[in-house]
């Protein structure tokens, strides 16, 4: 009897143990699952969130295509190089220290400048079939207006005092100041120009009336011609006319 009663009572443990196996092995393989269905919703999220990212940065960059006046002339920036050259060659025979000749001379330099400009940018966007007159286009001009009219006003002044040969560092200055106002809405390739020209507009009042013309030759007559060439060999490689966002 004894021998019995110690199998009955052994008996029963065993076979609560053989049923809570089933149990701890049920209770594993649901953690598991837990953790792949989890990560497989954690993969899904960052998936998600990727392509969240990505048609972030595709609408960013339509935006900026939309506010940025994309396109600048080679030919313009080679023909405008030019006539600087030749105003400033012209004071080889003409006396600069006379406001009258000297006013004269950059006055045609400046209107033939915007008119070759306008001319050739015009020219281009037909070209392209492109609508001239665009909110970028338009944007661009209006950053321009503020340094257009402290140089107006300041030359204006210098002319009246007599201190007209001070002027091409003023100018320097003003177009510097302009064309970096612009970077918003103009394509990156100005930054370049429009540094050089705070850094030798400072420098040409510095070294004094001396130096004007000759200074106004190096900035508006080479500074241009580098830009012009500059564009004329991106446009000879891609065998186009250059997006000036992407350079």
């Amino acid at each position: 009897m004894d021998s019995l009663d110690s199998l009955e009572k052994w008996s029963v443990p065993v076979r609560m143990v053989r049923r809570r196996h089933p149990q701890r092995e049920s209770s594993l393989d649901g953690a598991d699952t837990g953790r792949k269905t989890d990560a497989l919703i954690e993969g899904r999220r960052d998936m998600q969130r990727t392509r969240a990212e990505d048609d972030l940065e595709l609408i960013r960059t339509m935006m900026e295509r939309a506010n940025r006046y994309e396109h600048l002339s080679a030919r313009a920036g080679l023909k405008v190089g030019l006539v600087a050259i030749l105003g400033a060659l012209s004071f080889c025979w003409l006396d600069a220290t006379r406001p009258v000749t000297f006013g004269s001379v950059w006055g045609v330099v400046f209107l033939t400048s915007v008119a070759v400009t306008v001319h050739e940018q015009v020219r281009e966007v037909r070209a392209l079939r492109l609508p001239v007159w665009t909110g970028p286009a338009r944007r661009l001009v209006q950053a321009l207006l503020p340094a257009c009219a402290v140089a107006s006003i300041l030359t204006c002044q210098a002319f009246v005092h007599g201190r007209h040969l001070e002027l091409p560092g003023i100018w320097m200055l003003c177009y510097g100041c302009g064309v970096l106002s612009t970077m918003t809405y103009a394509p990156p390739v100005v930054l370049p120009i429009g540094v050089g020209f705070l850094v030798l507009g400072a420098l040409t009042l510095f070294l004094g009336p001396g130096w004007a013309v000759f200074m106004m030759a190096l900035t508006f007559g080479v500074g241009h011609l580098a830009l012009g060439l500059r564009l004329a060999l991106l446009e000879r490689q891609t065998g186009r006319p250059v997006n000036l966002k992407v350079v």
